[in-house]
This record gives C-alpha cells, structure tokens and sequence, in this order.
C-alpha cells in the first residue's frame, strides 16, 4: 500500500514510485491527433514505395472499394481526422475546466460568505446595542411625563366614579371630560415614545442591511475578479493548446484550429508560411513537436504533484519492489486536468 508521509519527507528519504509515460500520455488532448498523424506519416510513406517499385498508385488504393478491399486514406484525409480528433479533445478538456472553475466559485462563495457574515454580524449586534442604549434614553426622557400623565388619568377615572353618585357634588360632564383628556395625554406620549424608538429601530436595521449588502458586494467582486482572470487563463492556455496542434498539423489540413483573425480587414485568414517544404519531413517535424510537448506535459503534471506529496518518481520499470502509481496519477490527472500548477496547489487552484 503507498503511504503519503508529507510531513515527514523532510527527515526520511522520499518513497521511490514507477510512473509509465506511455499509460498517461494516451490520456492527453492531442494524442489521438499524434496517432492519427503517425498513421499520415505510415500512409505518405506506403505511398512512396508503391510508387517508386511501379511508377503509380496501387490500384488497391484506387478502386479497392469496388472489390471489397480496404481503401487507405490520404494523407489529407488522415491529417483532418487529426484535426478534428484534436479539436473535439479540445473542447472537451475546455469544458471540464470550466465546469471546475465554476465548482470552485461555488465552493469559494461560501467560505467567503460565512466568513463575511460572521463578520457583519458581529458588526451588527454592535448597531443593536447602541439601539438599545439609544431606546432606553427615549423611555427614561419621557418616563416623569408619562408617569404624571398616568398619575393624572388615575384621579380622573376616580372622579368620574364619584361624580355617579346623587350625593357626589361633582359635575359628572365635566369628570368624563377630564378624563377624555388625561387619556389623551397619556397616549400622546406613549406615541411619541414609540415614534422615536421606531425611527431609531429603523435606522438600526438599515444600517445592518447596507454592512450586509456591502460585505456580499465584496464577496461577489472578489468571485468575479477570481472568475475572470481564471476564464482569461483558460481561453489563452486553450487557445495556445489550439494553436501549437494547428501548427504542427498545417494549415491546409486544419483551415479551421490554425485560422488568425485580421482585425484590420475584419477576416479570418490562414498562414500560409506554415506549408512550406516537403510534406513527409514536415509530418515527421509535427509529430516529433507534439510527441515532445505531450512527454513534457505528462513530466511536468507528475513531476509537480509527486513533489508536493514528497514522492520521488521513476520513469524507468524496474524489477524491484518499486510501487507501481501510474493509475493514481492517471487518476489525478482525469480528475484535474493537464495545468501543472493549479491542481498541485489544492484549495483554489488556476484552470
């Protein structure tokens, strides 16, 4: 079983592991372009002894359909299968890191959320206190006038009920107007209590809303930042990956991967540099470029990842008991990609 021991690679020597290349570069966006380009070559090259022994073409090759044999591709042909093999990787490996660069917005909104609402929050029971103190000053500035208006109100209702009897002496219309007025006065100044407590409620909770708009505002500007320089990583590493496989292929095979834009005549044009020489030495040139680029991805993705996890790694099988970790790595890169820098990292990493 392979045990990880980052935290002590740095005091005993770092686990040894074997990694087959060959396994994990079928895994890579342009190898069905380079074995399709392989098979181009294979073509140019039966092509060239046929005709050189007989001075035409097999007639296999010409009318073998009609006879139930099989017809060999053109060289053309093969290289625009490259090409489309190609682009649709492409466009595949496109999609699944931005599929994961929106996964890692997500999972970044809300560690950053819940620290920004711990923090407002906490900004907020400030605000709530302070609104406190500030209603408990109202209560007590009106509470003498209350209390004497109240006070008031009591003796009146006293009055009234006197005033009922025969015998009481008192005017009984004037008693229920007094009282009418020692309520009045009474709720009069429970209103302007309450007025004044709301107000200051209401300022207290706009404030909270704007620290809370404020600090989601935040948020969202640090998502969209991290957004879109992510999506500007991922459309020039995809663009340059376009690029380098176009080129290697040529243009006349693939119009569409090696098409440039000309701004200043607002159309799509192809370079035409790039079909120079013969086209057997420049196949053979395009594949030896992308079979150098897919070995240099596949040693700079395990290369980084073993480094972080304190692995020493072996290209070359052996007959010891070195563990075989092809399939974690091709794992890993099935999961995460061909950036030999963001999956490394963990946490947020760059597309």
């Amino acid at each position: 079983m392979l045990l990880f021991q980052t935290a002590a690679a740095s005091v005993n020597p770092p686990q040894t592991v074997f990694v087959d290349k060959n396994e994990l570069a079928r895994l890579h966006p342009g190898w069905q372009a380079l074995d399709d380009m392989r098979a181009a070559l294979d073509s140019e090259k039966s092509d060239l002894v046929k005709n050189t022994s007989s001075g035409s073409l097999s007639p296999a090759a010409t009318v073998g359909s009609k006879r139930g044999l099989t017809v060999v591709p053109s060289r053309n042909q093969l290289v625009a299968k490259a090409a489309d093999d190609a682009s649709a990787s492409l466009d595949k490996l496109e999609k699944r890191k931005y599929d994961a660069l929106r996964a890692r917005r997500d999972s970044m909104s809300v560690y950053l959320l819940k620290n920004s609402e711990s923090e407002w929050k906490a900004e907020a029971r400030t605000i709530q206190e302070e609104a406190a103190i500030q209603m408990k000053a109202v209560d007590e500035q009106y509470a003498v006038e209350l209390l004497n208006a109240r006070l008031r109100a009591t003796a009146t209702k006293s009055a009234v009920t006197i005033s009922q009897k025969q015998d009481s002496g008192l005017d009984k219309a004037d008693a229920d107007a007094r009282l009418i007025t020692a309520d009045a006065q009474v709720q009069r100044i429970k209103t302007d209590v309450d007025a004044k407590k709301a107000i200051i409620d209401a300022e207290a909770r706009a404030r909270i809303a704007a620290i809370k708009e404020a600090s989601e505002k935040r948020v969202k500007d640090i998502l969209d930042l991290y957004e879109t320089d992510q999506s500007t990583i991922i459309a020039n590493s995809m663009a340059s990956a376009r690029s380098d496989i176009a080129r290697a292929l040529g243009p006349t095979a693939a119009p569409g991967l090696f098409a440039e834009y000309e701004s200043g005549f607002n159309r799509w044009v192809v370079n035409g540099s790039a079909c120079a020489g013969n086209k057997t030495t420049d196949l053979k040139a395009a594949i030896c470029a992308l079979q150098e680029r897919i070995d240099n991805d596949v040693n700079t993705v395990v290369l980084a990842w073993a480094s972080q996890k304190g692995l020493k790694v072996t290209f070359e099988r052996s007959n010891d008991a070195t563990y075989d970790a092809t399939k974690m790595f091709a794992d890993i890169i099935k999961k995460r990609g061909w950036n030999a820098v963001g999956p490394m990292a963990g946490g947020l990493e760059s597309s």
